[in-house]
């Protein structure tokens, strides 16, 4: 992005804010803002107006984004996940980080607060001077001691918290989730449309876990079934971490977003395999030794070409999500990261090895390259993970049946069944400290890394 790497000021400046000269997103270069914001779009081929348009239009849905997510502020205060959150929420062409987010945050308040003049009030100023009283208000609190949400979303009035609204909502959260949780789970347990069925869920609950998640399921259904299960199960000693968010096959952020239209929102729900690998990394480095993971990829039509809800032959009235699951039937397969003699072991449960009639599925026999492809990239991301530790990918199987009769249940209840019963099995230590004959009578062959 040359252009745009050069008037990258200029783009950026603009009236009720005041600049200091110097790098103007401090630590973060602005080239990787303008990045974020612009994608592989050819800097040339936009005019300046419409560049420095689209710059307003994305640092405002920013502070939007912000101001949206202002009770989780209160109670991840300045933490990382709680930028990374709210850059999974946000629409760019480019990949938008949470240090992005953070850089942007950070720059326009410090501007705004140095701005003695006179500007027409505009979104991108009304946003930001929210987001000021908000964040002003909440630095004024205490420290936290444990993360803790209330059993219900706290409303926001007129952009902003009153103290007295966040003294109420710590009071409420008691203390929920369990301190196990780290600030990213939090991030994922607080989405409004899960709390209601999740707050107060922990070990000690008697509450029944939800059916298993389908082909066809909702991806909020299987977010909400990973945390529930997690919920139940996991304790400060559990040597597993489960991600509550179902893996996709994306290969880059912006896919994300493109399949967002198609799926009625449903695709940003998923997390791309780079970040399930992050995040195991980040287990190891707790002292875990599993990391598990349920992936729900799908294949065959572009995103282009799934049918719209307001199209004359959607006389059912079917939702913009439904229209996608009947199209794009998911693909369910369990991923576990396994700390193995001086490495790390790759283990893939894959229901098209050990179940004939996901085998023969027409859906899935129409998408065997890609299914094989979407494989292939586990494992290569995989050794990018274990290289970033430091240690080999020692070994790996693919595979794996239930020690149960499934009848017909589709591929996703079998992978989601397993990982439960990999849960349950960790809760006396690391379930796959066996032989090979075990791993062969388990239903997995073998993989050469």
């Amino acid at each position: 992005m040359p252009k745009l790497e050069r008037i990258g000021r200029k783009l950026v400046v603009r009236k009720g804010f005041w600049f200091a000269s110097g790098r103007i997103f401090g630590p973060v270069r602005t080239d990787d803002v303008l990045s974020a914001i612009f994608g592989d779009i050819m800097a040339n081929s936009l005019d300046f107006r419409l560049a420095h348009d689209k710059v307003e239009v994305a640092v405002t849905s920013i502070f939007n984004g912000l101001i949206a997510r202002s009770e989780l502020y209160f109670a991840l205060r300045a933490h990382s996940a709680f930028y990374e959150t709210v850059a999974a929420d946000i629409e760019t062409d480019g990949r938008l980080t949470g240090d992005i987010v953070k850089a942007v945050e950070n720059t326009h308040v410090t501007a705004r607060q140095a701005f003695t003049g006179h500007a027409d009030e505009t979104e991108l100023l009304v946003a930001v001077d929210a987001w000021t009283k908000i964040r002003d208000t909440v630095a004024s609190l205490p420290p936290v001691h444990q993360f803790c949400l209330a059993s219900r979303p706290l409303e926001v009035d007129d952009l902003s918290f009153s103290l007295k609204g966040l003294s109420v909502a710590a009071g409420n959260a008691a203390e929920w989730p369990p301190a196990c949780f780290d600030a990213s789970d939090v991030a994922i347990l607080s989405k409004s449309d899960l709390r209601t069925n999740l707050y107060g869920r922990s070990t000690a609950s008697s509450a029944a876990l939800p059916a298993l998640p389908t082909r066809t399921s909702d991806p909020l259904v299987t977010r909400l079934f990973l945390c529930c299960l997690a919920l139940h199960n996991y304790t400060e000693r559990s040597e597993w971490l489960l991600a509550l968010a179902p893996v996709a096959q994306y290969t880059d952020a912006r896919q994300r977003w493109d399949w967002s239209r198609a799926s009625g929102g449903g695709s940003t729900l998923y997390w791309t395999m780079e970040l399930f690998m992050s995040k195991s990394i980040l287990a190891f480095q707790k002292g875990k030794v599993l990391s598990i993971g349920l992936a729900t990829p799908w294949f065959g039509r572009p995103w282009a070409a799934v049918p719209t809800a307001d199209d004359p032959q959607n006389t059912g009235g079917l939702t913009q999500c439904q229209i996608w699951s009947n199209f794009c039937h998911r693909l369910g397969v369990a991923i576990v990261l396994h700390k193995h003699a001086n490495g790390v072991e790759l283990i893939i449960f894959d229901p098209l090895r050990c179940y004939n009639h996901v085998k023969h599925d027409p859906y899935f026999s129409a998408n065997k390259m890609a299914i094989l492809s979407f494989r292939l990239s586990i494992r290569e991301k995989a050794e990018d993970m274990v290289k970033q530790l430091g240690v080999p990918l020692v070994r790996g199987w693919w595979g794996g049946k239930l020690d149960m009769e499934c009848g017909s249940a589709d591929s996703v209840q079998i992978a989601t069944e397993w990982v439960r019963q990999v849960v349950l099995a960790g809760r006396d230590g690391d379930p796959f400290v066996v032989d090979d004959t075990t791993w062969e009578r388990w239903g997995f062959e073998a993989v050469i890394m």
